[in-house]
């Protein structure tokens, strides 16, 4: 070769940063005539302190595809910290939904006793003008009242005479309708006769159900006389509350699963009213309600939202329709049971200071404890209702409370799964 045509620079240039593959090796000679035909070998650099780089066509090329590149990544990043932090918030809600960080301070209004007898579950209490209280007992949650687990029983018990046991009651009447899987009860005296009835929900192996029981005292019997079944707006029974004869509102406290429901936040619950002949819903989209109550003037119903933590209160229409009025926010506790003072009107009410550990507390009931709370609202149907705690304990002396009713000086509480504890009150 001539020396003018010697190469006078050879220079690679690393061009995979820019659009992400190896460029040629560029070379460059002092001159050519076509530069636009000439071979890669052939093809001269201008200025010989220079390299060759790609045009500014490949440059905006290659820097929009890693612009566009960067901004996806972004995206996704974006992406991935929101539902962090959505998980990380639906956590915090549902640990405080639970009561993981609620703490119990132990407390009582007196020097409190259990009863003698009660060992598997004292649900549902009511009672009579008289004194005389009747609790259900031996809730089977798995509704196998043919199987292993409680046997469902209605006990008798006189709040004049606090020391004696309380009286199981026995059933007459036909055999099919002695099985009980009792949960929520409710009592309406005839007014025309002064006779007392005993309404039950009963969880039977065929479905939910409501029994009617003729209360006699007496002979510390129950005389059955009807059961409401195979209502289809009747499905998940909780509690009930009489108005009339064999008429009442009741709570369907789920439509799935609790667990399910309370997961995610699912408002399926529902109350309903039975006529005489049928079962109507007069109240949906609920949040777990549970317990139910009528006003002492019949012009309220008291409703417990476990869901929302509140007591939701309703007027009660001619048509025996509802319309919402007002919640009472129960700062953080779960009601249970309500029953209405009938000398004051003030409810007296069962609570769950922790849903988490009532749940623990379900799957061995003998060895995990759960607490339990009782609070008193006073003036529930106005617009500034007073709530008061009048009893909280951690699970020790008693666990799950579900119920708590006031006679004269005294209150009688009620629980799920465990006994039954009597406390004087030093102020009623």
């Amino acid at each position: 070769m001539k020396e003018g045509n010697c190469p006078s620079m050879v220079w690679t240039v690393d061009a995979a940063k820019f659009y992400g593959r190896s460029p040629p090796m560029v070379v460059g000679h002092q001159s050519f005539r076509n530069p636009r035909l000439a071979s890669a070998a052939d093809r001269p650099m201008r200025d010989l302190g220079r390299p060759s780089f790609p045009s500014r066509k490949i440059f905006r090329r290659t820097l929009g595809n890693g612009w566009r590149r960067d901004q996806c990544n972004m995206l996704k990043q974006a992406v991935i910290v929101l539902l962090s932090a959505a998980i990380v918030y639906w956590i915090i809600g549902l640990a405080v939904k639970l009561g993981v960080f609620r703490p119990v301070f132990n407390h009582s209004p007196g020097k409190c006793f259990h009863l003698e007898g009660i060992e598997d579950g004292s649900e549902d209490i009511q009672a009579l003008p008289n004194g005389l209280a009747f609790i259900s007992s031996g809730i089977n949650i798995k509704q196998n009242t043919q199987g292993a687990g409680p046997v469902g029983k209605i006990y008798l018990f006189d709040f004049n005479h606090p020391k004696k046991s309380p009286v199981e009651l026995k059933i007459v009447g036909d055999e099919k309708y002695k099985i009980l899987n009792p949960h929520g009860i409710s009592l309406w005296t005839d007014p025309k006769t002064g006779d007392p009835y005993l309404y039950v929900v009963n969880h039977t192996p065929t479905g939910d159900a409501v029994d009617k029981f003729r209360i006699h005292s007496d002979t510390k019997t129950l005389e059955h006389l009807r059961r409401i079944e195979n209502e289809p707006n009747i499905y998940s029974i909780n509690d009930l509350v009489v108005v009339g004869e064999d008429q009442f509102y009741y709570s369907n406290d789920k439509y799935f699963s609790v667990y399910t429901e309370v997961a995610f936040n699912l408002h399926w619950g529902s109350v309903g009213f039975f006529n005489g002949k049928n079962a109507v819903l007069v109240e949906t989209g609920l949040f777990l309600p549970n317990g139910i109550a009528v006003s002492k003037d019949q012009k309220h119903i008291y409703l417990a939202d476990i869901g929302n933590e509140e007591i939701r209160v309703y007027e009660k229409n001619a048509d025996n329709s509802l319309t919402f009025r007002q919640s009472i926010s129960l700062q953080g506790t779960l009601p249970d049971n309500i029953d209405v003072d009938q000398e004051t009107g003030d409810l007296w009410i069962g609570a769950h200071p922790s849903l988490i550990k009532f749940v623990k507390h379900m799957q061995n009931v003998k060895e995990i404890k759960t607490p339990s709370q009782v609070l008193r609202i006073r003036n529930p149907d106005s617009s500034s209702p007073e709530v008061i705690e009048v009893y909280s304990n951690d699970g020790v002396q008693l666990s799950g409370s579900s119920v708590a009713v006031r006679f004269g000086k005294s209150m009688l509480i009620g629980t799920v799964f465990d006994r039954a504890l009597y406390c004087p009150l030093s102020c009623a």
